[in-house]
C-alpha cells in the first residue's frame, strides 16, 4: 500500500463518520419537521440505511483493499442510503401531530402484554416438561427460560400496565389538574421531557425504575431515567400532586406529571391558573421559546419566589453513558443546555443567578427580587432534593448542603449542612483523587484482566512463531515450560487484584465531615441508613 494510499484512508475514517453523523441528524430533523413521531422518523432513517446495505449488495463490487474498498463499501453505500432517505422525505406526506385533549392511544397494549405473558408461561412449561424428558440440553433449557423469564414476561407485564395507565387517562378529566389543592407545576421544554435527568446501574434504584429498560435489565445495568420519573413519587408524598402541561405531539401521557392537554390558543391561560395555584414550580435546567416565556411570566406575576431549578446529578462514573446519550439528543435536534446558559437567558428576564453554584445536583430557589438561592447541592437521591425544597416552602429555612465551607486539606470550596458547619470536611479529590484516578480505580480490575489475557496469548504466540529445536529439551517439554511464565503472570495478576483499593462510592457527597476515631485515625461521618433507604423510596416510610 502506497504512502498516498495510508494517508488517505486516515482522511477518510473520520471523514466518513462526519458523513453518516451528518445524514442520521438532517434526516431523523427532517422526518420530524414533516410531522412524524420519533418511531417513524427513525424507522425513515433505518429505511434509507438499509436500502443503502441492498444497493451494495446487487452492485457485488469486486474484493479489493485500501482506499477502493472503503469507496466501494462503506462512501458508495453511503451515498445510496443519502438518495433513498432524500426520496422517501420528498415523497412522505407532511401530517399533523399535535392533538389536543385526553391521550386515546389506538395500539392494543393490554392485549399484547397478555399474549406476551401467556407466550412466556407456555415457553417455560414446554422448556421444562422437554429438559424433564431429556429432549432438551441445559443449554436450551436455559436459553428458553431466559427468554421467558428476561423478556416475555417482563416485556408483558409492562405492556399490560401501560393498557391500563392509557385506559385511564382516556377517561379521565384532565382539567382536573387544575383543581387540585398545592400542587407541583413541572416546567421544562418539550423536546426534552424524554431525556434522562439521571443514569445508574438498576439495582441502585430500588423501587424506582418502572420503565421496560429497567423491566428487562440485569440489577448492574444502566437504567436512565427522566426528571419527572424520578422525582414524581417523592414530590407527592412530600409536597403536592405532580402535574404539567402535555405536549400535543404525545402519542400517549409520559409516566410521571398528570397532565393538561391545552390548545394551542388558550396554553398560557392554563399556565397562569397552575401556577397560580401551585405551592411549587419545578423546572429542569433546558431551553425553549416556550419555557423562556414561561420564566418571564412567572418573573412578571412576582410568583419567582415558588420556582425551583434542578440541576442534574454527578455523571461520574457514566460518563461514557452520558456522552452516547447526548450524541443521540442532538442528532434528534435536542442538545444538551448547560445551567450557564440557562443562567445567562434569564438575567434579561430579572433573575439574577451569579455567584450561585448551579453544579450536579442543586436546587435554586429565588427571593422576593429574584435573587437566585442555593437550598442544596452535590443532591444524589430524589428526597436529597426534595427535602430542602419542602422545609423552605414550609418554614422558609435552608435546610440542605448550602454553607459554602472549604476542605481542610485542599482548601478547595465545599459545602455543608447548616449544622455540619463547624466540623473539618474533605472534598471528594483529597479522598479518592483526582477524577482521573477515580476512573482508573473502576476499570483498573477490568484493565489487569485484559492485560493478563494479552500476555497469555503473548507467551502462547512465542512459543508458535519461534518454536524449540526438534528434539530439544524445551521441544519435549513445551507444556510444562510454558506453565512456568503462565503460572508467575497468573500470580502478578492474583496479586495486583488482591492489593486494590474498592472504588469510590458513586452516592456519596462530594464533602463530608470527618473527625477523629478513638484511636486518633482520621474518620469520615457516613450518612445515616434510613435516610438512603427513604431517598430510594421517594420519602415514603
Amino acid at each position: 500500500m502506497q504512502m498516498l494510499d495510508i494517508i488517505l484512508i486516515l482522511i477518510s475514517l473520520p471523514a466518513l463518520v462526519l458523513a453518516c453523523a451528518l445524514w442520521a441528524a438532517v434526516g431523523y430533523g427532517s422526518a420530524r419537521r414533516l410531522g412524524y413521531r420519533p418511531v417513524g422518523a427513525a424507522m425513515v432513517m433505518i429505511a434509507g440505511g438499509a436500502s443503502g446495505v441492498v444497493a451494495t449488495i446487487v452492485r457485488h463490487p469486486p474484493n479489493s483493499t485500501g482506499l477502493q474498498f472503503l469507496v466501494d463499501f462503506f462512501w458508495l453505500t453511503w451515498l445510496s442510503a443519502v438518495v433513498v432517505t432524500a426520496i422517501i422525505l420528498l415523497v412522505l406526506p407532511r401530517r399533523q401531530l399535535r392533538t389536543f385533549g385526553n391521550r386515546r392511544p389506538g395500539f392494543p397494549f393490554a392485549r399484547i402484554g397478555q399474549l406476551l405473558v401467556v407466550a412466556g408461561l407456555l415457553l417455560s412449561t414446554v422448556v421444562i416438561a422437554w429438559s424433564v424428558r431429556g429432549s432438551m440440553d441445559s443449554g436450551q433449557a436455559v436459553a428458553g427460560l431466559a427468554l421467558a423469564a428476561g423478556f416475555l414476561l417482563p416485556t408483558g407485564r409492562y405492556l399490560q400496565r401501560l393498557g391500563r395507565r392509557a385506559d385511564a387517562e382516556a377517561t379521565s378529566d384532565q382539567y382536573g389538574v387544575e383543581r387540585l389543592e398545592h400542587p407541583v407545576l413541572y416546567l421544562r421544554a418539550f423536546r426534552q421531557e424524554g431525556q434522562f435527568f439521571t443514569i445508574r446501574a438498576a439495582s441502585e434504584y430500588g423501587t424506582l425504575p418502572r420503565s421496560w429498560h429497567a423491566a428487562v435489565s440485569k440489577p448492574d445495568q444502566n437504567v436512565g431515567r427522566t426528571f419527572e420519573e424520578y422525582f414524581a413519587d417523592a414530590l407527592k408524598g412530600s409536597i403536592g400532586p405532580f402535574v404539567a402541561l402535555g405536549s400535543p405531539e404525545d402519542y400517549m401521557a409520559p409516566e410521571g406529571a398528570a397532565r393538561l392537554y391545552a390548545k394551542d390558543t388558550d396554553w398560557m391561560e392554563h399556565v397562569n391558573v397552575l401556577a397560580r395555584n401551585a405551592a411549587a414550580i419545578v423546572v429542569e435546567v433546558g431551553a425553549s421559546a416556550n419555557l423562556r416565556w414561561e420564566f418571564e411570566y412567572i418573573r412578571q406575576e412576582g410568583l419567582h419566589q415558588k420556582l425551583f431549578v434542578i440541576t442534574r446529578p454527578s455523571t461520574e462514573g457514566k460518563w461514557l453513558s452520558w456522552a452516547f446519550w447526548k450524541l443521540v439528543w442532538r442528532i434528534q435536534g435536542s442538545p444538551n443546555v448547560s445551567f450557564r446558559e440557562v443562567a445567562a437567558s434569564l438575567a434579561p428576564l430579572g433573575y439574577d443567578l451569579a455567584g450561585v453554584d448551579g453544579g450536579p445536583g442543586s436546587v435554586i430557589a429565588f427571593d422576593t427580587d429574584g435573587k437566585a438561592l442555593l437550598l442544596t447541592t452535590r443532591a444524589v437521591w430524589p428526597e436529597e432534593f426534595v427535602s430542602p425544597m419542602r422545609d423552605w416552602i414550609n418554614e422558609r429555612r435552608l435546610t440542605g448542603r448550602c454553607v459554602p465551607a472549604s476542605c481542610s486539606r485542599c482548601g478547595r470550596r465545599v459545602y455543608a449542612f447548616p449544622e455540619d458547619t463547624q466540623k473539618a470536611r474533605e472534598c471528594r479529590d483529597c479522598r479518592y483523587g483526582r477524577p482521573i484516578v477515580r476512573v482508573w480505580k473502576r476499570i483498573a480490575s477490568r484493565a489487569y484482566v485484559l492485560i493478563w489475557i494479552v500476555g497469555i496469548v503473548v507467551i502462547c504466540g512465542i512459543a508458535v512463531i519461534w518454536p524449540p529445536a526438534s528434539g530439544s529439551f524445551f521441544e519435549r517439554h513445551i507444556g510444562g515450560v510454558l506453565m512456568v511464565p503462565i503460572v508467575a503472570w497468573s500470580a502478578i495478576l492474583m496479586l495486583v487484584l488482591g492489593r486494590m483499593e474498592d472504588p469510590p462510592p458513586l452516592g456519596e457527597p462530594d464533602a463530608v465531615a470527618i473527625g477523629s476515631a478513638d484511636d486518633g485515625t482520621t474518620r469520615v461521618a457516613a450518612e445515616p441508613e434510613p435516610k438512603r433507604a427513604r431517598a430510594l423510596t421517594g420519602g415514603r416510610k
